[in-house]
């Protein structure tokens, strides 16, 4: 009993400081915007392939800088007439098309985004007002709107959100979205370390970022508040096929980087753990007498659910702050209370992953 007791507090104690640690450090991440002076330093570079009824809608959008739009290769005509950049023969992904972008941009800032995306007229000056005079990258923030499936992969994608922004405020970056990502030209790494994966041109670009000497990782890579929005996918299942894609690049992350991003799954699994055992003992237990082990198992649940409790509390509450600082409004920001529904949509992800990679020793199927 003393061992699942313990377990659960434990989970709930991890859960507790990690989401007091998400709150301090995104809070400090978006704290120093400066002003707008690098609006005539920036070309927009987008890549598209098969973009559909996307593609009239983005090139009617005026940034006010340049842009650079990439075709990789598509076939449904929708770039047909429209001033573009085409290449061919390029590998899955998209890192050779945005190779080609960055290349083609005369500015030495570059500003990305996806044809999926509405990013707003003024974006580019919004996204590197958070840049100061060392930064090198910053990461911001792209939320899914539309679709018949919301709540899930909203709440999923604050959720991301909200732990590469705070990674970001201490000091340790490990990711972006390239739906709104910008970083200078000059100090583009390529992506050759990571060129097999077909993803990662926009996290593992990140965590490869050079580190410059003598200058803090939260001034070269810094994150933005500014949302651009997504079109979300229109089923659960076409979500999924998008997150598995995701997760099978969480396999070339480094190894501190993944130990930190385990820490929520293993404190609900102890919390998890502790409670169901405790659960099990009571069951097992003689007829509750004031004095009996059925009393004491009684106590020991109260602690662990109130505990457990305590922790979701704090959660909604700090996802809730994030939440509005990314611009939603409405029932999103109370979108922590579904926190339990998408962890286990996240473990049973992260199982199918790692089941069909044979837990990062093979290529995933083609097919993902």
């Amino acid at each position: 009993m003393e061992l699942a007791l313990i377990s659960a507090l434990i989970g709930a104690v991890i859960w507790l400081v990690w989401d007091a640690s998400l709150a301090v450090y995104s809070r400090k991440a978006g704290a120093q915007p400066v002003a707008r002076s690098r609006l005539k330093e920036v070309t927009v570079v987008m890549c598209v392939r098969n973009g559909g009824r996307h593609v009239q809608e983005w090139m009617a959008r005026d940034f006010n800088v340049p842009v650079v739009v990439v075709d990789d290769g598509s076939t449904d005509g929708a770039t047909e007439g429209l001033e573009v950049l085409r290449v061919e023969g390029t590998r899955p992904g998209k890192k050779d098309a945005l190779s080609a972008g960055i290349a083609a941009a005369s500015t030495e800032w570059v500003a990305l985004t996806d044809v999926d995306c509405r990013p707003a007229p003024n974006w580019p000056g919004d996204v590197l007002a958070a840049a100061g005079e060392d930064t090198e990258v910053v990461t911001g923030v792209s939320l899914p709107v539309l679709g018949r499936v919301r709540a899930v992969p909203l709440v999923e994608a604050v959720a991301v959100t909200r732990r590469y922004a705070a990674a970001a405020g201490a000091g340790v970056p490990y990711m972006g979205v390239g739906r709104n990502l910008a970083y200078r030209k000059s100090g583009f790494p390529g992506f050759e370390r990571h060129a097999a994966w077909a993803s990662g041109d926009d996290d593992l670009l990140v965590q490869d970022w050079p580190q410059k000497e003598g200058l803090k990782r939260s001034d070269q890579i810094r994150f933005s508040y500014h949302n651009v929005p997504t079109y979300a996918p229109d089923s659960l299942r076409a979500w999924r096929r998008m997150k598995r894609r995701h997760l099978t690049t969480g396999t070339a992350y480094r190894p501190q980087v993944v130990a930190a991003l385990a820490l929520p799954a293993l404190a609900a699994m102890l919390w998890l753990g502790g409670t169901i055992a405790l659960w099990a003992l009571l069951a097992r237990a003689p007829e509750p007498q004031s004095n009996g082990i059925a009393a004491v198992l009684h106590i020991a649940l109260w602690i662990v659910h109130a505990a457990g409790g305590l922790a979701w509390f704090v959660h909604v509450l700090t996802f809730r702050a994030f939440a509005t600082r990314c611009g939603l409004t409405g029932w999103a920001v109370w979108g922590g209370l579904l926190q339990p529904v998408v962890f286990f949509e996240q473990v049973f992800l992260t199982i199918q992953v790692a089941w069909a990679t044979g837990f990062g020793l093979k290529s995933p199927p083609k097919d993902w």
